[in-house]
Parts: structure tokens; C-alpha cells; sequence
């Protein structure tokens, strides 16, 4: 898609009559007040302004109230086919790798069958990181257009949603396949960096140990810069269509200048839900230590087993919820970030109240995607929004 090519929405989005419940021509005055003047309009998800860190923490949650199947839903539905086809995968590899490993005892070469063996199952562990990682990808990118679309007012339902990511989820998974196996390569360089010290005597486990503590505290640190850096990519290769590389140099470019701000953000995020996800499951685990004593005081064998068969498929259940609703707070977190940027940095709330008034008007089916990035993007102006 060009810059200057007219933007056409799939069908249902963007055309007609605004939403219930969003500001008309005018709406939004206080009583009063002179015509010339109206605080931020609000179409949707969010008012048209700078967003305040209340906000940026407020809404995730009302995107899951305001439109739950194509976020929770659909997020709830990849975290469990993903769990279920790793239990799979990872069952029928251990099943095998035991049974060669019982099989080649006593053999001559058993030795190499085992090493064989463990080698299968380390290997088999990868493909649900790369199922994982897919599935992860998928919902970033259909978050994100969520955020975008919720924010100008307009509902979609997960096929619209879907229409509107097509070709450019291709482009999220690699890009997310390729910073894993970045981080993958530079963590099995630390650990081979400190296992070739240990090595060397008494000396070198002391050595090792000191290595440990630095490379593993500059790794998180090295991570952490990137991954703010990086923060909004998934968000510019979704709505501002841009290749990878671009959009990589575009998210160090718009993170410049509010780095700390996007990672205190990203930060309290995750300790929010770490902290609601360890309360969530603190009385399965209050249930799990003392259930026991009371379904089998005897010790029955069958009562023990049905008890954590019951107590296996309620913690994987709790763990897809979770995961799916975590997953759905993140994402739209991190679209928000990107887009509170981008509204600081180029005034893209003028562009937004211009698409809302003109989808009013009933004239927005042949504007200009009002995400796509500017011709010339207002580098001079850092606060082209009257709002900044």
C-alpha cells in the first residue's frame, strides 16, 4: 500500500452512521461554553488526546469488556490449543525416548541411545516455543488493530479483524521468530562463555560464578533496552504496514525520548498481573497441600489419584485464562504506548477527529487510512498535537 493510496476498509468498518454512544458534530461542550471550543472528542476506547498512565492501565480491561470474543475469546482459544498440542508433543516424545532407553539397556550402544534419547526430547520442547510464539504473534497483531479500530469507536468481530491483518501476520510471526532466536543464541553464548571457565580448576568455578552474576544481570538489562526500543513494532507493522526493517527503525525512532516512561509502563503492567495471577492461584494451591488429608486420610491410592487428576485439570484450565487474558493486557498495552507516541510526536489525534467527523458526515469511505504514516512526518514538530 502506498502513502497516497486510498485506504479501503473491509466491509462493515468504518462506513455508516457513527457508533451508539459517540460524539456528533458539536458533542462534547460543556454547558456554556462557546462553540469554538470542546475538550477531546472520545469515539471509543479512549479520548483523542496525550493518554495519561490511567488510562494507558484502564483500558486493556474495558477492550475485553467492550468486545470479548475476538480478544479473550480468541485469545482463550490459541493459549489452549497450544497447551493441549504440547502436552501431546511432549508426551509422545518422552513416551518413545523412555521406551529406546529401556529398550537399549544392557546394549552396547546404550550409552549413545540415551544421549539419542534426551536429544529427542530437548528437541521436541522447541516446538511448542515455536507454537507458542506464533500463537502469540497472531493475537499481537490482531490486538493491536483492536486497539486501533475500538479507538475511533468501531466494534469488529474477529473476521473483519482477520481481514484487516491479512498479509502482514507473516511478517509479525518471523519478526517475533528471529528476536526469539536472537535471544536464544545470546543466552547459549553466556552459558557456553561461563561453562568454558568452570573448567579451568577451583579458579575457574569462582570464576564462572562472578560471570554468571554479570553476564546474567547485563543480558536482563541488554534485554530490557531492546525490548522498550522495540516495543511498538508489532503495532507499525500492523497499521503502518511497513516492512520489518522499517519497522524496526521506526520503533527505536518514536520510543526516542520516552524510553523510560514506555518501560515504567510495560514494568507495572507485568507486576500488576504477576501479582493477580499469584492470587488467582493461591487457593488451588491452599486446596492442593490440604485436600489430601481430608479426600484420603487412609492414604487411598484411587481418592489420591482422582484428586490430582481433578487438581491437574483445574490448574491447566486457570493457566489458559490467565495466560489468554495476560496476553490480551499486554498487547493492548503496548498498543496504547504506541499509540499515546505517535499523538505526542505527530498529532495523529488530528487525524483520528478527522476520520471520526468525516465517518459521521457518511464521507470517510475513501480517506486515507488514518494510521498509515505521513508523507512527511512532522519531525520538527515534536508536539503537533494542541492537546501535548
Amino acid at each position: 500500500m502506498t502513502q497516497n493510496e486510498p485506504w479501503h476498509a473491509p466491509s462493515g468498518v468504518g462506513q455508516g452512521p457513527a457508533p451508539h454512544g459517540s460524539p456528533g458534530p458539536g458533542a462534547g461542550q460543556f454547558p456554556g461554553t462557546s462553540a469554538g471550543w470542546a475538550p477531546p472528542p472520545r469515539p471509543g476506547l479512549v479520548p483523542l488526546r496525550p493518554l495519561d498512565v490511567g488510562t494507558i492501565l484502564a483500558a486493556p480491561y474495558q477492550l475485553l469488556r467492550r468486545n470479548p470474543r475476538p480478544t479473550f475469546g480468541m485469545s482463550l482459544l490459541l493459549q489452549g490449543s497450544v497447551l493441549l498440542l504440547t502436552l501431546v508433543v511432549v508426551s509422545v516424545a518422552a513416551f518413545f525416548s523412555l521406551s529406546r532407553i529401556d529398550f537399549a539397556t544392557g546394549s552396547e550402544a546404550s550409552d549413545e541411545i540415551v544421549a539419542g534419547s534426551i536429544g529427542m526430547i530437548l528437541l521436541s520442547s522447541l516446538i511448542p516455543l515455536a507454537l507458542s510464539l506464533v500463537a502469540t504473534a497472531i493475537m499481537q497483531g490482531i490486538i493491536v488493530l483492536e486497539v486501533a479500530r475500538q479507538s475511533l469507536g468501531e466494534k469488529l468481530r474477529f473476521r473483519q479483524l482477520w481481514a484487516l491483518a491479512r498479509g502482514r501476520i507473516l511478517a509479525l510471526v518471523g519478526y517475533s521468530l528471529a528476536l526469539t532466536a536472537v535471544l536464544l543464541v545470546a543466552v547459549a553464548v553466556v552459558i557456553g562463555v561461563v561453562a568454558g571457565v568452570s573448567l579451568l580448576g577451583s579458579a575457574g568455578v569462582l570464576a564462572g560464578v562472578a560471570l554468571t552474576l554479570l553476564l546474567g544481570a547485563a543480558l536482563v538489562v541488554l534485554g530490557a533496552w531492546v525490548g522498550t526500543k522495540l516495543a511498538f513494532v508489532p503495532s507499525i507493522l500492523m497499521l503502518e504496514r511497513l516492512s520489518v526493517r522499517e519497522s524496526i527503525a521506526r520503533s527505536w525512532r518514536l520510543s526516542t525520548g520516552a524510553f523510560w516512561k514506555i518501560l515504567g509502563i510495560l514494568l507495572l503492567v507485568a507486576f500488576i498481573l504477576n501479582l493477580v495471577s499469584s492470587i488467582a492461584g493461591a487457593p488451588l494451591q491452599f486446596v492442593t497441600v490440604l485436600l489430601p488429608a481430608l479426600v484420603a486420610p487412609t492414604g487411598d491410592e484411587t481418592a489420591l489419584i482422582a484428586l490430582v487428576v481433578a487438581v491437574t485439570i483445574v490448574s491447566l484450565v486457570l493457566t489458559i485464562v490467565v495466560s489468554a487474558v495476560i496476553l490480551v493486557v499486554q498487547s493492548a498495552t503496548t498498543a496504547l504506548l504506541y499509540l499515546d507516541q505517535r499523538i505526542r510526536k505527530e498529532g495523529l489525534d488530528l487525524e483520528l477527529a478527522r476520520y471520526v467527523e468525516a465517518r459521521q458526515s457518511g464521507g470517510a469511505a475513501g480517506m486515507a487510512d488514518p494510521y498509515a504514516r505521513m508523507a512527511a512526518p512532522p519531525a520538527a514538530q515534536p508536539d503537533a498535537s494542541p492537546w501535548a
